[in-house]
């Protein structure tokens, strides 16, 4: 299957975060998280063929229930087991989910410990809420990877909660089998749940293996996992995601949920719905990890041909490469004298700062511009 590429002038149209007014005429939009890609095709359809009168009601709760039943299929197929069919919530956007998580923690006494470089919605709600951070960085020196006495170092009683991508989308990093058993025996021997973003969980590589930290038998009552369908779908406008909830207290978080929205929107189910069922996303999604596992090689490539350091990924759509500069005014006058946008490092947390981010999800051409 062939991705179609957007055209600048589709993209400065439709795409207005990535693609907005600073980019020059003959720059290029490498920063914020979307793609230069089309979606797969269907979407609309299946929404009008399925939508009626009767969803002009409040719905349930957790969303409508063949969304659900998707969402469940798709959680055994990942060996997460289902506990209640409560326990998933669908969401308008991971977004919402990060922060219905750190708003139910903030009630709690203790600190949320944070692997970063981390998506930046993490710590932003974090600080919103009145939670604590500490900080455990990974290295560029470790390939990104956990340092096992590093994270028995910073884990202690006071944990509240353990908060970490999976891909670490930033740096492009899948978690192997022994780092996720680490977490989850640390997370059991001291009595914190953990809270994983799976979002680019279906951009891992052929190469590298992603297991759910759910998934495990000791993590049954204690994780909050979270799945999207922006970036890996082709579907980031629409706002649709869930949440897996598999903690005693999940009906507190879902309390927050019904505070705010009632219930989602029917539309936000039936993408999810779409996205998990249809055989044309499953091929789109297919060919696009296929192309991003391209894209970032060559990225890498050229940037190590030019001696700048960077790890080569694992899973996603973006490359960190160390600039040993200040990033913020690095990002500046990359902008300003070569018209290319990229994000800094220090957005991601304290590990990420002398590093920039390159979203690699364009086209060939643009990438060797």
């Amino acid at each position: 299957m062939n991705l179609h590429v957007l055209s600048i002038e589709n993209l400065r149209k439709f795409c207005h975060l990535k693609w907005h007014d600073d980019i020059p005429d003959d720059g290029i939009a490498m920063g914020i998280a979307d793609i230069d890609f089309k979606g797969p095709d269907g979407l609309v359809d299946f929404i009008t063929t399925h939508l009626h009168e009767d969803m002009s009601f409040y719905g349930p709760y957790e969303g409508i229930p063949s969304a659900i039943e998707a969402g469940n299929q798709f959680l055994l197929s990942k060996g997460i087991p289902l506990s209640e069919s409560k326990n998933l919530q669908i969401i308008p956007g991971t977004m919402m989910g990060i922060y219905l998580v750190l708003e139910w923690i903030s009630r709690k006494l203790g600190e949320i410990l944070m692997i970063n470089p981390i998506y930046p919605p993490f710590i932003n709600h974090a600080k919103q809420t009145c939670n604590t951070i500490k900080w455990l960085d990974l290295q560029i020196a470790d390939e990104w990877h956990l340092n096992e006495e590093k994270l028995k170092e910073n884990v202690n009683e006071n944990i509240k909660l353990l908060v970490f991508n999976n891909p670490d989308n930033e740096v492009g990093i899948v978690f192997k089998e022994d780092e996720i058993r680490l977490i989850s025996d640390l997370s059991e021997d001291y009595a914190f749940p953990c809270f994983v973003d799976e979002l680019y969980e279906p951009l891992t590589f052929k190469k590298s293996n992603h297991i759910s930290l759910a998934s495990l038998e000791n993590m049954q009552n204690r994780c909050f996992t979270l799945f999207g369908f922006p970036k890996a779908y082709g579907f980031a406008g629409w706002r649709s995601g869930f949440m897996h909830l598999a903690h005693p207290e999940f009906e507190a978080i879902k309390y927050i949920v019904e505070q705010i929205l009632v219930a989602p929107s029917p539309v936000t189910s039936l993408v999810m719905e779409f996205a998990l069922t249809s055989p044309k996303v499953f091929k789109w999604k297919i060919a696009f990890r296929d192309q991003m596992e391209h894209n970032t090689e060559l990225v890498t490539r050229l940037l190590t041909e030019n001696n700048i350091e960077c790890v080569r990924p694992e899973g996603g759509f973006f490359v960190f490469p160390k600039i040993e500069l200040e990033d913020y005014k690095f990002k500046k006058d990359l902008l300003i004298n070569q018209g290319v946008e990229v994000v800094t490092g220090s957005e991601f947390g304290p590990a990420g700062k002398g590093f920039i981010r390159i979203n690699c999800a364009t086209s060939e051409e643009r990438m060797e511009k």
